[in-house]
């Protein structure tokens, strides 16, 4: 590989801004080249190092000027490797403008929204849902464990997940999120967010906020309203704080948007090798947003929850020990399966998605086996916990649940009164039949049904491969009718019917799992 630049243009450039030493930039670049021999194939990383290179060059070492020069072009043929670029300079700094970042990712993230609408036939892997899915448990797990402290650090990453796994955002938009973006009318709340005026692609954008993007109202519960009233509390005395950085330059007042950059400043573990050489423009971005869904990796995930963390797309199946680490991007399909699965029709999330038509949200469709079977083993582990502690049985690891093994003869447990019922006990308190009611007579996935641990357990491995079949073909019924939307004469009234029974399917064999977990 020729690691070589062009130092004529180095140095040229180093004497308008403290960009270092030309050497150390040449090592740096063999050193992230060597780094990424670990997990990337050799090919990869050929190609990687050649787009690292040509954008160094081409923006004369990332200068905001010649870099919105080369965005605003429509040859990007490097495009795909944005993100590498962005790892490079979170790795070597180069005293680079933010804005230069946020730039950088607005057209990665653009690339990724196009690519992924133009491979309809794409089959989404398990393990793409499998990480996401965990890193979901583990958050919401940690957030009723860690303290005050421990909160302000990660409330970004907390507010981001349920945002973005509930909403399909650009990370540009998310960061965007206005400060005055949350209002109660009566019982109802509503967030404003910013949504982008531009359609995939596209090479001239101004980075302007009121050219590029307009503010979107939608509904939301109470819960994620408070999450974000209790971070402003917590965060807004930080703004009118003078001299807050120890810098000459200082803006003291409301600040713009709902993240608050001086928290992040506060939290941050390194701030000198951080802020050395790079002026801060008090502006939370994807960057930043990025630095905490990584120390959340290795903070939590790998030193309180014991998971093994490993790169994307490593060609391995994921074990129930491992997980991916995603980027803030990654929420954003979660979101479109999620709004499928809670019944909203292929126009409404077109508009959603800002799609020129309907076409272009079929492939979301494809995807949904494997985002409802990563759904049901995550509520059948969240169902399983919540068994665990009432128990009083302490929960260890959060990776302790084995999908391949989950199921085991249920724990006898001293049921003060029950009676029997076919394969088991049944504890309901009540001497009415509510209960049995709302479950259709089916005690397996009542909550009040304890197995007898004379009952073969291989009863209830057909259930729930029964079920898992039963699935299957409604996702593929699904799949079909969407296909048939134009034409269909009662698509709303069939797309409820099929959505209705997928849910219900896959609930039971959350709450059949949920009993066998070791």
């Amino acid at each position: 590989m020729d690691f070589g630049l062009n130092e004529i243009v180095f140095s040229q450039e180093s004497k308008n801004r403290d960009i270092g030493l030309y050497i150390d930039l040449v090592n740096s670049l063999k050193t992230f080249v060597l780094y990424k021999l670990g997990s990337s194939a050799m090919e990869t990383i050929y190609l990687i190092q050649i787009a690292i290179k040509n954008i160094l060059e081409k923006t004369h070492y990332i200068n905001l000027t010649q870099l919105q020069s080369l965005m605003n072009s429509e040859n990007q043929p490097y495009v795909r490797y944005y993100y590498n670029v962005l790892e490079f300079l979170d790795f070597y700094n180069l005293n680079v403008d933010e804005t230069c970042i946020e730039i950088i990712n607005y057209h990665y993230e653009s690339y990724c929204i196009s690519a992924e609408e133009n491979r309809f036939d794409r089959q989404r892997k398990l393990e793409d849902f499998q990480s996401i899915f965990r890193l979901g448990e583990a958050i919401d797990w940690y957030w009723d464990i860690c303290d005050q402290d421990e909160k302000e650090k990660y409330y970004p990453l907390k507010i981001w997940w349920e945002i973005t796994t509930k909403i399909p955002l650009r990370t540009t938009e998310f960061c965007l999120t206005p400060y005055d973006c949350t209002r109660k009318d009566d019982d109802k709340y509503f967030l404003t967010l910013k949504r982008t005026l531009l359609k995939g692609n596209v090479p001239a954008v101004s980075h302007k906020i009121k050219d590029d993007y307009e503010d979107h109202e939608i509904r939301i519960d109470e819960e994620l309203y408070l999450l974000i009233q209790n971070y402003k509390a917590i965060v807004d005395h930080y703004d009118s704080m003078e001299n807050f950085y120890d810098r000459d330059y200082q803006i003291i007042g409301k600040r713009q948007f709902l993240l608050s950059h001086r928290s992040y400043f506060k939290c941050l573990e390194d701030k000198k090798s951080t802020f050395k050489n790079t002026k801060i423009l008090e502006q939370f971005n994807e960057y930043h947003l990025r630095k905490i869904i990584q120390q959340f990796y290795v903070n939590v995930l790998q030193n309180k929850f014991n998971y093994q963390v490993i790169p994307k797309n490593n060609g391995n199946e994921l074990q129930p020990y491992q997980i991916e680490l995603i980027s803030p991007m990654d929420t954003r399909h979660y979101a479109f399966i999620n709004l499928v699965l809670n019944d909203i029709e292929p126009i409404m999330i077109k508009e959603i998605a800002r799609h020129g038509s309907v076409d272009s949200s079929y492939h979301y469709y494809n995807h949904v086996g494997s985002f409802v079977k990563c759904f049901t083993y995550s509520m059948a582990k969240r169902m399983a916990l919540k068994n665990r502690e009432k128990m009083g049985i302490s929960i260890i690891h959060m990776n302790s649940f084995n999908h391949e093994y989950a199921y085991r003869t249920a724990i006898e447990k001293q049921e003060v009164r029950y009676r029997e019922v076919t394969g088991g006990r049944c504890i309901n308190p009540s001497e009415g039949f509510e209960e049995c009611l709302k479950n259709n007579n089916d005690c397996a996935i009542c909550r009040f049904f304890r197995r007898s641990s004379t009952t073969n357990n291989q009863g209830i491995l057909q259930r729930i491969n029964s079920n898992e079949e039963k699935l299957a073909t409604e996702i593929d019924a699904l799949q079909e009718l969407v296909k048939q939307f134009k034409r269909s004469k009662n698509f709303s009234e069939d797309y409820g019917v099929i959505i209705n029974k997928i849910k219900s399917l896959a609930n039971q064999n959350a709450l059949l799992l949920s009993k066998y977990v070791m």
